[in-house]
């Protein structure tokens, strides 16, 4: 009896007239329009990437954002180049760049045989391009937080912002891997 007391305030959520009721307050401003953009977005960049090229460009992720992370010239960079960036748009340029040259070196070398998926399915690739966008967004986010932190939506900054969503954006996609099931 004690678990149905505990599971209560969640039957509301199964309960048509709770919807109806709610119907009013729901908005849809441009956050539902982002949210729509964002899902086409991730649809289209999974399937043009392909399913092999996903898990390259997820590993290029990982060792972009260590790289990043350890580069220890960032404001000779900054200085050398002249740049009158903040050092945080100098830190996503140089992801971004790293990204993309670590993803064209493992996209031509023996690691793209290596991390085939040749037999996963489109939704599973699908979710692996979700948690990349999502994992770049907290990368992004993180970097420049200064920068962007009165700008985040409150009810998506726990979500993107700060350590602990970083990490579970980090750990998620190794343990969705875990549990792909090759046929």
């Amino acid at each position: 009896m004690t678990s149905l007391k505990a599971i209560g305030p969640y039957l509301k959520l199964f309960d048509i007239n709770y919807w109806l009721k709610q119907a009013p307050h729901i908005s849809f401003g441009p956050e539902v329009l982002f949210i729509i953009l964002g899902a086409i977005f991730i649809l289209l960049w999974g399937l043009s990437l392909g399913r092999t090229r996903a898990l390259v460009s997820l590993l290029s992720i990982y060792i972009a954002y260590v790289l990043m992370i350890s580069f220890p010239y960032l404001s000779y960079v900054n200085r050398a180049l002249n740049l009158k960036y903040d050092i945080e748009y100098v830190k996503v340029g140089l992801f971004f760049a790293v990204y993309i040259v670590v993803f064209g070196i493992f996209n031509k070398s023996l690691v793209k045989v290596r991390l085939s998926m040749k037999e996963t399915s489109t939704v599973t690739v699908g979710i692996i391009s979700l948690l990349q966008l999502c994992l770049l967004v907290s990368i992004v986010v993180n970097i420049t937080q200064s920068i962007f932190l009165d700008r985040i939506p409150d009810y998506l900054a726990p979500f993107f912002l700060g350590q602990q969503a970083l990490f579970t954006w980090f750990v998620l996609p190794i343990l969705v891997i875990l549990f792909i099931k090759k046929d």
